[in-house]
């Protein structure tokens, strides 16, 4: 049943693919996989239209303009999800703005393809420029072809993990290289994760530990952006990339105004907070 008395506007509408497994072993996951809520099955296409249309439509007149498909496990993995809702977004939702996070699995198959043909933005996570380094922190493989392809065929968000070997990067190169290797890899927009946890899962130690390890090196890149970086919006523009820190990569506070429309079907205000129904 939706809340009456609903005013707020959002910015974001997050679209989370059902599933509770995932093909990835990232060690600074903070995904607590007993407590994810349980997916809706649905069997048809107009099914799946009938539930998830209003609850989009309803996510556009809250103000929200952008979607953004995401969740618990590697969006890639539910290709038949995601081409569900491009195709009930193509017929009675109409957002233009749409955005793919991954790892980067199963992406070489698609880019090509009329698969994600309305997709503006893949914001493709990386942990390491080491690829071999970055398969072993998160078990997927990326290579430079690929991230290539992706630069040329949509618009590439780098959003970089800042994860110990991030940091030993910086060390070794300075925030200069770090910049230089995005605009290599043909980077448009760059954002810079802090990791995070929620304090309850089974990797939160090694996850502030991490965090802890490469602080100095997020104050590196936040003093960089200030002297250098252009301000536009939330963002700085470095070297014709736009580049966004962001502290809290879990909305703890929702600062970004997102709705998340969840594996059941519903719409929320909040990940972790079943009270935040609102549809």
């Amino acid at each position: 049943m939706m809340k009456s008395g609903t005013s707020m506007t959002y910015k974001t509408l997050v679209v989370e693919v059902p599933g509770n497994v995932c093909a990835g072993k990232c060690c600074f996951c903070c995904v607590d996989r007993d407590k994810i809520i349980e997916p809706k099955k649905i069997k048809h296409l107009s099914e799946f239209m009938k539930i998830y249309s209003p609850r989009m439509n309803y996510a556009k007149d809250l103000g929200c303009d952008t979607m953004l498909i995401s969740g618990n496990i590697e969006p890639m993995q539910v290709e038949d999800f995601i081409a569900d809702v491009l195709h009930t977004n193509k017929e009675k939702s109409s957002f233009w703005k749409i955005e793919l996070q991954t790892s980067g699995y199963k992406l070489k198959d698609h880019l090509n393809s009329i698969f994600l043909d309305q997709i503006h933005t893949i914001s493709l996570s990386i942990s390491s420029f080491d690829f071999h380094e970055n398969e072993r922190i998160t078990g997927f493989k990326l290579d430079h072809g690929v991230i290539k392809d992706i630069s040329r065929n949509y618009n590439l968000r780098l959003s970089i993990n800042l994860t110990r070997q991030v940091a030993d990067f910086i060390k070794r190169n300075g925030v200069d290289g770090l910049f230089k290797q995005c605009k290599a890899l043909g980077a448009r927009q760059i954002v810079i994760r802090q990791l995070d946890s929620y304090e309850k899962t089974k990797n939160d130690s090694f996850i502030m530990q991490e965090r802890e390890y490469a602080e100095d090196k997020l104050w590196e890149i936040e003093k960089v952006l200030f002297n250098y970086g252009k301000k536009i919006g939330k963002y700085r523009s470095i070297d014709g990339m736009s580049v966004f820190i962001d502290d809290d990569c879990l909305n703890k506070n929702n600062k970004d105004r997102r709705l998340i429309l969840r594996q059941d079907g519903k719409l929320y205000t909040s990940w972790d907070n079943p009270a935040s129904l609102i549809f």
